[in-house]
């Protein structure tokens, strides 16, 4: 019977130990690089000028307010393409929403057959914000 002696015991944990230590440098990469968008708006000037404010988007997948055509669908059927106005929210809307809701009016509801009096906000106002239902 052979008994372990102290030059043995490091070689059968080599793999093991090789293993962890490839293992955590894979691994420690994706912890160290971390980096924010950010573009310079010195790139647009024009006559001194700034162009645009690009603050926005440093946050991600952001667009200003205003009417976007969209495509409408209802249980997996496709409605049609129609003009939307969509309000900023700070709300948390999700990273695809792009800080957006839409605003829904009477007319709008109508055409994609919903109840419009489960919306009783639409008797007092034009149009109702998404974000609430």
């Amino acid at each position: 019977m052979k008994i372990p002696t102290t030059t043995d015991i490091p070689q059968r944990y080599t793999w093991c130990l090789a293993g962890i230590c490839y293992s955590s440098l894979a691994i420690l990469p994706s912890f160290l690089s971390y980096a924010e968008s950010y573009f310079n708006p010195a790139f647009l000037l024009e006559n001194g000028t700034s162009v645009a404010d690009l603050s926005r988007f440093e946050r991600g997948n952001h667009q200003p307010a205003g009417v976007y055509r969209v495509d409408l669908w209802r249980n997996d059927e496709f409605i049609g393409s129609q003009d939307i106005v969509f309000e900023s929210t700070t709300e948390n809307t999700g990273d695809k929403s792009g800080g957006l809701m839409p605003c829904f009016n009477q007319v709008l509801l109508e055409r994609i057959s919903l109840n419009s009096s489960a919306f009783p906000e639409l008797a007092q106002q034009q149009t109702i914000n998404a974000s609430i239902y």
